[in-house]
């Protein structure tokens, strides 16, 4: 084999005016998907402060509620083991270990 005959393509002629069109539309496109990823990125990113803020309030709220004197309580039973199932049934942890998964797959 001659290794010499092999080179790296040569770049479109300035005026070739269809090759312009073909870059132009390629890099927009790749643009475009990366402008949507990123948009989505930030959306996720968002959702996961709420999420966080709204967790650690309700944590708090919790803690309280649990060192507040007996007549001062004003969550019911239900209430409380509502919270207890929401943070001790894994449901929000499972949700973001599958997004981040999800995201380093690709």
């Amino acid at each position: 084999m001659d290794l010499g005959a092999i080179n790296e393509p040569s770049l479109p002629v300035e005026g070739d005016q269809r090759a312009k069109k073909e870059l132009t539309e390629f890099f927009s496109e790749h643009r475009r998907k990366e402008r949507v990823k990123n948009t989505l990125n930030w959306i996720f990113i968002g959702f996961i402060i709420v999420t966080a803020f709204i967790a650690i309030s309700v944590i708090s709220i919790r803690l309280i509620h649990l060192v507040l004197p007996a007549d001062k309580q004003w969550l019911t039973n239900d209430q409380v083991q509502g919270i207890d199932k929401l943070f001790f049934s894994g449901a929000i942890g499972g949700f973001l270990a599958s997004y981040f998964k999800k995201s380093n797959e690709k």
